[in-house]
């Protein structure tokens, strides 16, 4: 939230409406529509997004949860509750992953849980590595997240 430029009743409404809907365990879709509904009418932007389109746009492809480097206000949305989604997601997983790796070191090792798309692997690769320091997503829409396997020597 902290490249998202709009006023900050609009962003305590965003926050309030993605509580209610992780608290009730609503679909990506349902999600999506609040947020547009918070939205709408309102003058916002999104820097993080707009970089991102920039850079996607300098390298001449775009990521799986892209249609085009002209995102609608509706698609942005939902790349803005996704990216919140997966980063509360990848939070809880580092917390759980790092008691793992103090208490055995040796036993475990960290991952990217990549699906299959050039892009996100590309942008996952140049961060040097999985780390707790540097979370996914890594880019608006990013669907990379962090597994933590055993180590097999």
């Amino acid at each position: 939230m902290s490249t998202v430029d709009c006023a900050e009743e609009t962003k305590m409404r965003l926050l309030k409406a993605l509580d209610k809907h992780l608290i009730s365990g609503s679909s990506h879709d349902q999600m999506e529509r609040a947020f547009c509904n918070v939205l709408s009418g309102t003058e916002w932007s999104w820097r993080w997004l707009e970089e991102w389109k920039i850079r996607f746009s300098q390298e001449g492809r775009l990521p799986y949860m892209w249609d085009s480097l002209k995102v609608s206000k509706r698609n942005a949305a939902g790349l803005l509750v996704h990216s919140m989604v997966m980063r509360i997601g990848e939070l809880s997983r580092a917390g759980n992953f790092e008691s793992l790796l103090q208490r055995s070191p040796d036993d475990w090792i960290l991952r990217f849980a990549l699906l299959g798309c050039a892009v996100e692997q590309s942008v996952a690769e140049s961060t040097g590595g999985p780390s707790l320091d540097g979370l996914p997503p890594f880019f608006p829409g990013d669907r990379t997240r962090l597994r933590c396997s055993r180590n097999s020597g």
